[in-house]
């Protein structure tokens, strides 16, 4: 790289050439593939009638999405047992050994279903990274169609400016489209000011605005990378909040013993 410095110095700026190394390695999109047991719920995207790969829409009435953390664990907690229909990939994971039935390994994130009720559950468990943020949020939301979305992430607490920056759990707060700060739901505090976020969350918020779809974000506050139950129930008061009717109990799901030892280290670490 040239660079062209007007200088009294002695030094000749204009003949050296300065080299920054720099990461040069492909940023790839992640992918949405839809499962083979998807076609019935989805909507032609175009004349075909067989469904592939990317292929068709899913509509419903809520969507769901919980992140790595607190969101993704409390979604497999209350949803359990719904029928995935797809899957956002990431395309350096290989999913050698895995199918779209679903799984709890760390790299997956799983489209699911619940017809009865018109709610779509997104659990992702991976981390995106900010410069995939948008082309996540995308991906999945020109696939799943809705009227409502709700949004389970964190907050590390080190990133957290606030009254009580040294809170035990739970610490929840929330962030909203302004189509959805007209229901005046008191659940929970909104994050403060100067606080900010980013990642796909901020993206979907994002998305959620500029179409006036009503969009409710809810951020827990964790001191390391492992929810607590006292999260967990935060986030469900939150959700029954929007009079959502939810399929599971979630007293009734960490009692079960074969879940606690599915989730693991995830909440009891």
């Amino acid at each position: 790289m040239d660079f062209d410095v007007p200088s009294t110095w002695s030094r000749n700026w204009e003949d050296e050439v300065f080299e920054e190394e720099e990461d040069h390695s492909p940023v790839y999109d992640p992918i949405f593939v839809w499962g083979t047991n998807a076609s019935k719920s989805l909507k032609p995207s175009s004349q075909k009638e067989e469904f592939t790969f990317s292929q068709g829409t899913l509509e419903v009435d809520v969507l769901v999405i919980g992140f790595a953390g607190a969101g993704a664990t409390f979604l497999q907690a209350l949803f359990q047992g719904l029928p995935r229909l797809g899957s956002i990939v990431l395309p350096e994971v290989s999913l050698k050994g895995t199918t779209l039935a679903g799984s709890s390994n760390d790299q997956t994130c799983d489209i699911s279903f619940d017809e009865k009720r018109s709610i779509a559950t997104v659990a992702c468990r991976y981390d995106v990274s900010a410069d995939r943020s948008k082309a996540w949020a995308q991906s999945l939301l020109t696939h799943v169609k809705c009227t409502r979305i709700i949004v389970l992430d964190r907050l590390l607490n080190f990133k957290y400016q606030g009254p009580s920056a040294n809170s035990y759990p739970p610490h929840l707060r929330k962030l909203e489209s302004a189509t959805q700060r007209q229901n005046n739901l008191q659940e929970c505090p909104h994050l403060e000011v100067p606080n900010m976020i980013d990642g796909p969350a901020a993206a979907i918020l994002t998305w959620a605005e500029t179409r006036k779809i009503a969009c409710s974000l809810y951020l827990s506050l964790e001191e390391s990378g492992h929810p607590a139950i006292e999260t967990l129930e935060a986030f469900e008061s939150a959700v029954r909040s929007h009079r959502l009717e939810i399929p599971n109990d979630l007293k009734a799901q960490l009692s079960n013993s074969r879940y606690t030892r599915h989730m693991g280290n995830a909440l009891f670490a």
